[in-house]
């Protein structure tokens, strides 16, 4: 709590306080105008969560009496907890009259000190949220992922179970000696196939890598290499795999041959089956580079603290910050090409963003690995995964639907080589092929081909440098390196197939109908 909180705010936490915001109405009664600003100005947290509201800022002093803070309920009729706050001017004499202008979450720790000990904070049966778990290796935090990542194994069918172990790929990193000795080796699998559990990693190379596998290096990496070799994104892979029980990690720079043509086209033809097999894909969300790391990432928790007193008489402090809404998409992975379908195909992701660990799967959508007042209603309704139910084909309107927002996000995505752009969703294509029952001809499909041809070029301020990609016909979204869209109306009430794609040869494409 600062020193400078005001009286107003202190009673509203207080007894009577906080029975006057969940029962009373309008509510808990705050300062009127003038002592608003003032008290911001004097330093006190919520007063100046308050003024800085824009809506509030446009308003004349004279629009409104007073500031008013009620409890909204989570369950209608149920006032035994509390989680969010609102606030609003009452009453307004203008068109913003009755219109929350602030919703502030208010949350208590489960206990007063760290585990083992697991002391309990007297008011947080009331104040049911909790605040961001920032260390990411904390101990609750993996005790959480693991049981996470086992119930959504015996669960949850689309996600795939536990019953049947995944074949390895070609090559895979053995991290079970992170721990004892500090050392890693590159393991080649056995030509008849093995089978075990094994974790992917997603994140962004950000230029040229310091360790990579190259017919030079591979000798070396196979007999095992000390973790302090390699860059930090790595380093932390290696150790949370560890820490989460499994052995084996797979890594695009060290378990495909860098120098080798064949060897990285054979693995790029692969990324639908390491992807989409993996048990586990850890996502390196906030690292801009491989250097960067993202387990220190400074993950800070914008709150502030003001002791409380509960009806029943039991005290504790509260902790009081603005409602955050996931939104992932300004995280630098975000914004990789070749990252869309390494967040598509998986499972399950452990996803390392700016505020907490998440941990998402195919059935249950995304959620913080420890609860938190962090909501994610926003990211679970936008359209799922493309690739969620691969037991049930979508109809055909449906297929272009979702092949229209993948067509959007990916097109809106940065690849420093242009050319990759065929590449980079290779491993989509093909789960999608069988998944489907349907056949990608230049990033359009045979089912909605017709449709699909009604892409254009998203308005720019500025022309992308080399447009054109040179490696697909002019028809094909592929071929501008630039962000690309569809009208998706255009599948409404779509049942009936106006034009079949008879054959492509040379990307010349024969329509009948």
């Amino acid at each position: 709590m600062s020193s400078s909180t005001c009286r107003k705010c202190l009673s509203a936490f207080a007894a009577d306080g906080i029975k006057a915001m969940i029962e009373a109405r309008p509510g808990y009664i705050h300062h009127v105008p003038r002592e608003l600003e003032a008290s911001a100005r004097r330093g006190c947290g919520l007063c100046q969560l308050i003024f800085e509201q824009e809506t509030l800022g446009r308003v004349d002093d004279t629009s409104y009496e007073y500031i008013v803070l009620f409890a909204e309920e989570d369950e209608p009729g149920d006032s035994s907890f509390m989680t969010t706050l609102a606030i609003w001017p009452y009453p307004r004499r203008d068109m913003y009259a009755d219109r929350v202008i602030l919703n502030l979450s208010v949350f208590a720790p489960e206990s007063m000190v760290p585990s083992p000990k697991k002391l309990c904070s007297p008011i947080s049966s009331f104040f049911t949220s909790r605040p961001i778990e920032s260390d990411v290796m904390a101990p609750r935090v993996i005790d959480r992922s693991k049981k996470l990542i086992a119930e959504c194994q015996k669960d949850h069918a689309s996600c795939g179970n536990s019953t049947s172990l995944p074949r390895l790929p070609l090559r895979v990193l053995d991290v079970s000696e992170v721990q004892r000795s500090s050392t890693v080796r590159l393991y080649l699998t056995k030509k008849t196939g093995e089978y075990d559990h094994f974790v992917t990693l997603s994140y962004c190379w950000g230029g040229p890598q310091p360790v990579v596998a190259t017919k030079a290096t591979l000798k070396q990496l196979q007999n095992g290499m000390r973790i302090s070799s390699f860059p930090q994104t790595l380093q932390d892979a290696f150790r949370i795999t560890n820490a989460l029980g499994f052995r084996y990690l797979w890594v695009d720079a060290l378990c495909i041959v860098q120098d080798d043509d064949v060897d990285k086209m054979n693995e790029i033809g692969n990324m639908d089956q390491v992807y989409g097999d993996c048990t586990l894909a850890i996502s390196a969300a906030v690292a801009e580079t491989v250097h960067e790391g993202f387990v220190a990432y400074p993950r800070k928790e914008p709150f502030f603290v003001i002791p409380a007193e509960l009806p029943n008489r039991k005290r504790g402090d509260v902790f009081v910050a603005p409602c955050i809404e996931a939104d992932f998409a300004d995280l630098p992975l975000q914004g990789r090409g070749w990252t869309l379908q390494e967040w598509l195909l998986p499972p399950r992701i452990l996803f390392y963003g700016d505020r907490e660990v998440v941990f998402e799967c195919r059935t249950a959508g995304t959620r913080g690995v420890c609860p938190s007042y962090v909501s994610y209603e926003t990211v679970n309704s936008n359209p799922g995964r493309i690739v969620d139910h691969r037991h049930h084909v979508p109809s055909a309107a449906e297929r272009g639907r979702r092949w229209v927002l993948f067509m959007r996000g990916f097109s809106a995505r940065k690849l420093t080589v242009a050319s990759d752009r065929v590449h980079a969703m290779t491993g989509i294509q093909k789960a999608l092929s069988a998944s489907w029952q349907d056949e990608c001809v230049a990033g359009l499909w045979r089912s909605t081909f017709p449709l699909c041809l009604a892409w254009e070029r998203k308005m720019r301020v500025q022309p992308a440098p080399k447009e054109r990609t040179g490696n697909a016909p002019s028809w094909s979204w592929l071929s501008i390196n630039t962000p690309v869209t569809a009208d998706l109306d255009l599948f409404q009430g779509f049942d009936r197939v106006d034009a079949q794609v008879l054959a492509v040869s040379k990307w010349e494409v024969k329509l009948r109908g």
